[in-house]
């Protein structure tokens, strides 16, 4: 049996929806024990990601301003990719952070990441480089307007 995910949404219908999937988990569970199958199961809450629009005004309006912002203070010139690294090692909330071991010299290094940031976690961030961005430089990072963010959404990133 290959992996299977159930998701309970919080909604007027909560109550007759989780006792078809708790029935539905169950069932699964007893065919894997039956089959001398070890089962596990996890249990978390989902967060809703980033948005579309998030990502792509990040890396076509925030991005480059920053890569301004660095000429600016410090006269140097990084790649997108550069500056991306930069900002989200110094600016990144807790959210979006995590720990983790190198196997094989035991260190633990502490890794920061967008991908995994909700919705309100990176319009924090975005907020965050906004402000700090005007505290530190004279370029302007100025928010979409509502057909501006049409414009992002169609044309991606």
């Amino acid at each position: 049996m290959k992996k299977k995910t159930y998701k309970i949404f919080n909604n007027d219908m909560f109550e007759s929806i989780r006792e078809g999937v708790l029935s539905r988990v169950a069932k699964d569970c007893n065919e894997l024990y039956t089959a001398g199958k070890e089962v596990a199961i996890e249990v978390y809450e989902l967060k809703a990601k980033r948005s579309r629009k998030q990502n792509s005004y990040y890396w076509a309006e925030v991005v480059p301003k920053w890569q301004l912002v660095y000429m600016d203070c410090c006269g140097v010139k990084y790649s997108l990719k550069q500056t991306h690294e930069f900002m989200k090692d110094d600016m990144i909330p807790d959210e979006g952070r995590s720990i983790i071991q190198n196997t094989k010299n035991g260190k633990f290094y502490e890794i920061a990441s967008t991908t995994d940031l909700s919705i309100d976690g990176m319009k924090g961030y975005i907020d965050n480089l906004i402000h700090t961005a005007d505290e530190f430089s004279k370029i302007e990072i100025r928010l979409p307007t509502p057909k501006e963010w049409e414009e992002i959404a169609e044309r991606g990133f």
